[in-house]
């Protein structure tokens, strides 16, 4: 029986390590072969000269940055208004990363938009140097759902995204997250009646995170080839159940997001 009860909580621990975010180290890449992570950047923000904002964003077009702008926040983000710069290509920054020992890649030049109803926001970016260029991360869209016949509940997703600790800031992964079909995905009390009606635009999410990785994008491997699925917006929490991770639905924000870019194209 004790033996029993030791495989059993052994059994536990082991989804417990799995199912928590952990280090995008060498392993993890081996993992998760051709993740492209290289898109995925820390965002700075210099409110005053003490104190600063961080988060994570990734890149949708070359100069396009895709970053959360929460539903819950009560302000929006200061993203382009005040400076603010990106470090992408990087799995880990030293602690005092304000610019005294790292060098950031790019700068926010400008505010594409912002849709604090959907829990996004875009901006235009500019490259440092051209070494700092990087590949757009692919976002999932209904023709590729339709073409590849993708069932997004029964696809394992990774989530990534930038934690924060004494020790620096982190790339981390969670590789065991999964949708929740829910149809009321947080409680709507004290909620703007229009951010209610959008609920439709946001995912409930199974998956650990942590500190920063908000605005991380929410991977899907389908056909071999790696989408952006979904971009993390917050925390949300649900009656009777622990918080989870609530996640803008790329599937229906593509068709906001491609006027966007076709805007700044023109």
């Amino acid at each position: 029986m004790t033996k029993r009860l030791l495989l059993f909580a052994l059994v536990l621990h082991c989804q417990w390590l799995l199912a928590a975010a952990t280090e995008f180290d060498a392993n993890a890449e081996a993992r998760l072969p051709l993740l492209p992570w290289q898109s995925i950047g820390l965002v700075l923000i210099k409110e005053t000269a003490r104190h600063r904002t961080y988060h994570s964003g990734f890149f949708v077009d070359r100069n396009v940055l895709l970053v959360a702008s929460s539903p819950f926040a009560k302000n929006k983000s200061n993203g382009c208004v005040k400076e603010t710069l990106i470090f992408a290509g990087q799995k880990k920054i030293t602690p005092d990363f304000d610019l005294s020992n790292v060098t950031p890649t790019h700068k926010c030049v400008e505010k594409i938009s912002e849709d604090r109803l959907r829990g996004y926001a875009l901006w235009k970016t500019e490259e440092l140097d051209a070494k700092y260029a990087v590949t757009p991360i692919t976002l999932l869209n209904d023709s590729i759902v339709e073409e590849n016949g993708t069932d997004l509940e029964e696809k394992k997703i990774v989530f990534a995204g930038f934690s924060f600790s004494s020790s620096g800031a982190v790339l981390k992964v969670s590789e065991d997250c999964r949708y929740r079909a829910v149809s009321d995905p947080f409680d709507k009390d004290g909620l703007d009646p229009l951010i209610w009606d959008h609920r439709w635009d946001w995912s409930s999410t199974d998956c650990s995170f942590e500190s920063g990785m908000q605005g991380g994008p929410l991977f899907i491997k389908d056909r071999g080839q790696w989408f952006a699925s979904g971009l993390a917006v917050g925390e949300t929490q649900i009656p009777n159940a622990a918080p989870t991770l609530l996640a803008s639905n790329l599937v229906r924000l593509t068709r906001f997001l491609g006027e966007k870019l076709e805007e700044k194209e023109e």
